[in-house]
């Protein structure tokens, strides 16, 4: 009996450690400016290749101001080639090839455009 729970054990940790190659949260405010100005979210180095799974998530209404958030990914020189924008409280889940981090040089970035600071989070996992 002491054998087959250790095995079980054993087969439940290498579960667990079999998941992502890596999995983090970037936690950041952007601070207010009207009109909006944006702020670049870095990425932990250095970036594994393969697939990301960026999910960016917008808190509630803040301080009782409603609120857009302009999401984008694009080169150094022009980083929000594609936006996407996030309504507070709501939650964008966008996959990206990591190289475009790495031999393109892209850049996260994000924008708002009012009198407070607003809080976002970006969950960042590696996909199979």
């Amino acid at each position: 009996m002491k054998t087959l729970i250790k095995t079980m054990l054993v087969g439940a940790a290498a579960w667990v450690f079999a998941g992502p190659a890596f999995a983090y949260t970037i936690n950041g405010t952007i601070p207010p400016h009207v009109p909006p100005e944006p702020v670049t979210v870095a990425l932990h180095q250095p970036i594994s290749p393969g697939i990301l799974k960026l999910t960016f998530t917008a808190p509630p209404v803040n301080a009782g101001v409603r609120y857009v958030i302009t999401f984008c990914i694009g080169p150094v020189s022009h980083p929000c080639v594609l936006p996407l924008q996030v309504l507070e409280g709501q939650q964008a889940v966008v996959p990206v090839d990591a190289n475009v981090f790495t031999t393109e040089h892209y850049v996260i970035s994000v924008e708002q455009g009012t009198s407070v600071a607003v809080p976002y989070t970006l969950e960042v996992d590696s996909l199979p």
